[in-house]
């Protein structure tokens, strides 16, 4: 017997540009569709990518807020919802800046005063959402060395800076 016939689906997939807020609405109202209620949002979508900042920016913070303030309609007892919980992933360079990605740096910085924020008393004691948000380090991966950076500062050499750093910055305390 295959897991789905056993346990019941419990997850689906759906293809969707987070910094879109029609494509978050379809994924959330296909998810509604689907299973009928929303009990938690995971707002882990980002990218790193200091050459195509627009994107990033659109990307890492559109997409929490989105997603955020989707998951504050289907969730809230404001709303007739039972409450539930909202995840924002955020990255350790939220509380520390890294100068080989400032923009990222930034849009993760937003996450976490943007949780903060809304995750207040105010907000939760009306709407029974909780806001919680996790600042994982840098997983060291080939590809975090190809990640490009500013071409402003081309000549400061921070491809070298961001490569020799990297595994000092995600051991830091």
């Amino acid at each position: 017997m295959d897991a789905a016939k056993k346990f019941g689906q419990k997850a689906i997939y759906l293809k969707t540009d987070v910094s879109k807020k029609s494509d978050m609405e379809a994924c959330f109202n296909e998810t509604l569709k689907k299973f009928g209620t929303i009990d938690i949002v995971i707002n882990n979508a980002g990218i790193l990518d200091e050459e195509r900042y627009e994107l990033l920016i659109d990307t890492n913070i559109k997409g929490v807020i989105y997603g955020t303030l989707l998951g504050f309609k289907h969730m809230g007892k404001h709303r007739k919802g039972k409450g539930g919980i909202v995840v924002n992933v955020a990255s350790i360079v939220g509380v520390r800046q890294f100068a080989g990605f400032p923009v990222y740096t930034g849009t993760k910085h937003f996450v976490i005063g943007f949780s903060r924020a809304i995750g207040s008393p105010f907000y939760y004691d009306n709407t029974g959402v909780k806001i919680l948000s996790i600042l994982p380090g840098f997983t060291e991966t080939v590809l975090i060395h190809k990640v490009p950076t500013l071409k402003e500062f081309e000549e400061l050499k921070l491809n070298e800076y961001t490569n020799n750093k990297i595994a000092t910055f995600a051991a830091q305390p």
